[in-house]
């Protein structure tokens, strides 16, 4: 006889995924390279990254022993509004995938075995459950078992949404008798305490994207994943990530994991993206939305007109006084300092973090820049190189 008791709070605990294979997880053991190859030799997946700026298409080949290839890409962009706006959003993402989808299969065709979908966290929720289970008599553990009990959580947090979807679930930590373990199977437990990522996205949006998806390219072969769980896959092998942070920077919002041995441990979402200081300086500089994104590349790495590069320059501090708040903020709730942060962004979003955390949280910051995932994934010449798309990628050869 067992009595479930909810955990008010999520508590950090250790991975643990030797016995849990779900959604054909690579085991913690095996190499790089292994890590990244396919199961099925020189298959071609298609991956589809949908960002909140931008949905973004590849060809990418994958084999057993080499690193993916990224072969051929398409991209279209989605406008920055006044301000965001969830209903239009979609509409946009559907429009920009069919469009894309398009353009790739005029430039580039090959035989597909399977499409593989990164969603923006816009689109999805993600969360952390805890629940604590105790027993009479004690329970000899087994995968069984804890696979079930991990389908239940998943399923608890799916059924908090009338028309949820499960996207993702990964056991991150079990606790016997108060005492964390990393190898629970066959251990005998009085009380057990299991925690599991989980995220769900509305049924709706994926029923939309998968009908755009089947209409360009007749396949039912298409799973769809949160990217804040593929970037931590992606990177969780070649980082060693143990006692981390990833932050997640797009376009509306930032994304932040805390990981524990590895597993993810806690989530939080701070309201600050690049579109943000695309509006501000829209309005700064009474231009459009498409003028202010050039000033904003432009800013770092080109001299602007004296006047310009005033007004750039005011934005730009003041709204770091803003992402510094905000991220001082969220690092103070985290359970534990992480050992550094890993920082996923582009080129202008990487720099702007960067010189907020240098002036507020002594804790060392990881960029992963574009060099760094070109020596995890290829390209050939004509694919375009982007930091997300190559996250997904390298996500998508781990399944």
């Amino acid at each position: 006889k067992k009595r479930l008791l909810p955990l008010a709070s999520v508590v950090s605990k250790v991975y643990c995924d030797s016995f849990l294979q779900e959604h054909d997880e690579t085991p913690w053991y095996t190499s790089i390279m292994g890590f990244f190859s396919s199961k099925e030799a020189g298959k071609t997946i298609l991956v589809i990254d949908v960002g909140s700026s931008r949905v973004m298409c590849a060809y990418v080949r994958s084999a057993p022993g080499a690193r993916p290839v990224i072969r051929a890409t398409s991209s279209v962009s989605l406008p920055v509004g006044e301000q965001f706006v969830s209903a239009t959003y979609l509409n946009r993402v559907v429009a920009a995938t069919k469009s894309a989808l398009h353009t790739l299969s005029r430039t580039h065709k090959e035989p597909i075995a399977h499409v593989v979908v990164t969603l923006s966290s816009l689109l999805y929720v993600s969360q952390v459950r805890t629940d604590i289970f105790q027993y009479i008599s004690p329970l000899v553990i087994t995968e069984e078992f804890l696979q079930k009990q991990v389908s239940e959580l998943a399923e608890s947090v799916r059924r908090s949404s009338p028309r949820g979807v499960l996207l993702d679930k990964k056991l991150s930590a079990v606790s016997i008798n108060g005492y964390l373990t990393e190898h629970p199977l066959g251990k005998k437990a009085d009380s057990l305490e299991l925690s599991c990522y989980v995220s769900c996205a509305d049924a709706h949006t994926l029923d939309a994207l998968r009908a755009a998806i089947q209409e360009a390219l007749h396949t039912e072969d298409i799973s769809m994943h949160s990217f804040g769980y593929a970037a931590w896959k992606a990177l969780r092998e070649p980082l060693t990530l143990k006692n981390d942070c990833m932050l997640i920077a797009g376009g509306e919002i930032t994304e932040m994991l805390q990981l524990r041995e590895g597993s993810i441990s806690t989530i939080a979402t701070l309201p600050f993206g690049k579109n943000r200081l695309i509006r501000e300086l829209t309005r700064a500089c009474g231009s459009t939305p498409a003028v202010a994104a050039s000033l904003l590349r432009l800013s770092g790495v080109k001299k602007l007109a004296e006047e310009t590069h005033r007004v750039v320059e005011q934005v730009l501090t003041c709204e770091n006084d803003v992402w510094r708040r905000l991220s001082v903020e969220a690092a103070a709730a985290l359970p534990q300092v992480p050992t550094r942060v890993v920082l996923v962004s582009d080129p202008i979003m990487e720099s702007f973090v960067l010189r907020a955390f240098s002036q507020s949280l002594s804790i060392p910051v990881v960029a992963i820049s574009r060099d760094t995932l070109l020596s995890w994934c290829d390209h050939t010449e004509s694919a375009t190189q982007e930091n997300y798309l190559q996250l997904a990628a390298l996500f998508s050869a781990t399944l």
